[in-house]
């Protein structure tokens, strides 16, 4: 029981601090998918938030998961050399293969998560050329295996910590310090207006035409057919006595591709034709 509960206040103490510094992240890029988190690192290895401002949030958030998967120095819920308990004594053979091979796994997701939020994702190093040939999932495959050398690099170098520094760590350093940096980022972002612009998606207000053909492209401009005089107009600019917002059409289609242009017709309801044919600018 009192294992349980050590394991437990762990295990709490690391998360909190692993979900502020991805708050930090995810105020950097503005969006919640990872695709976007990867893509707001392009550019070269200078622009992945390891090196950058986010550099302390990254050792925070590696040394906490370290603690999540129970590794050295954090490993105290099954201290192999000192607790005769658990399924270090109660299981052998492939039953105690399993256990470990968990906690491998446990290795690899979270430093499948590292490499997202803080190293590139896929990308490589540097944006030149001659390193395009290399597939991305070789790049995404050599930083998460760094990444689990350091896992077994730092099990054979570093001491186990006694629990009450392991809770002092947790609660009185990693949790202030992320909390500050969740302030120092946000604060950051609003004062250099570099925040994400959360409102430049594809949702505008749109004229409700019945059977007409209109074109959107993804620079944010629409062009109506002869039908009608004007040629591009902004799709802010665009607007109706009912002022129908275009966003829930929008939803049914799927993102535009760069140089990309989809037809369709809008009915006497606002809603969209389905049938409508795609073309390319």
């Amino acid at each position: 029981f009192l294992g349980a509960i050590r394991s437990s206040a762990q295990m709490v103490s690391y998360e909190v601090s692993i979900g502020l510094v991805i708050v930090c992240v995810l105020l950097m890029v503005g969006s919640l998918n990872l695709g976007d988190i990867v893509l707001a690192q392009s550019g070269g290895f200078w622009n992945w938030y390891a090196f950058s401002g986010l550099f302390p949030m990254f050792i925070v958030f590696f040394i906490s998961a370290l603690a999540e998967t129970n590794r050295l120095p954090f490993d105290l819920p099954e201290a192999e050399g000192e607790l005769v308990a658990g399924y270090n004594v109660e299981y052998s053979s492939m039953a105690f293969a399993l256990f470990f091979l968990g906690e491998y796994m446990n290795m690899i997701l979270i430093s499948a998560m590292t490499v997202v939020f803080f190293l590139g994702g896929w990308q490589a190093p540097l944006d030149v050329s001659w390193l395009e040939w290399v597939p991305t999932g070789i790049w995404f495959s050599i930083k998460v295996f760094i990444l689990l050398y350091v896992f077994i690099w730092v099990r054979a170098t570093f001491p186990r910590f006694r629990y009450d520094q392991l809770m002092r760590l947790g609660w009185k350093v990693f949790l202030p310090l992320s909390l500050l940096w969740v302030v120092l980022t946000s604060s950051y972002l609003v004062f250099t207006g570099t925040l994400p612009d959360l409102g430049n998606k594809q949702v505008a207000v749109v004229q409700t035409v019945p059977s007409r053909e209109v074109t959107l492209a993804k620079d944010g401009t629409l062009t109506v057919s002869s039908y009608f005089d004007a040629a591009e107009d902004r799709v802010d600019e665009i607007h109706t006595p009912k002022e129908k917002t275009y966003a829930e059409t929008l939803k049914k289609f799927q993102p535009l591709k760069k140089g990309e242009t989809k037809r369709f017709v809008l009915d006497e309801n606002g809603d969209v034709n389905y049938e409508a044919r795609h073309e390319t600018d």
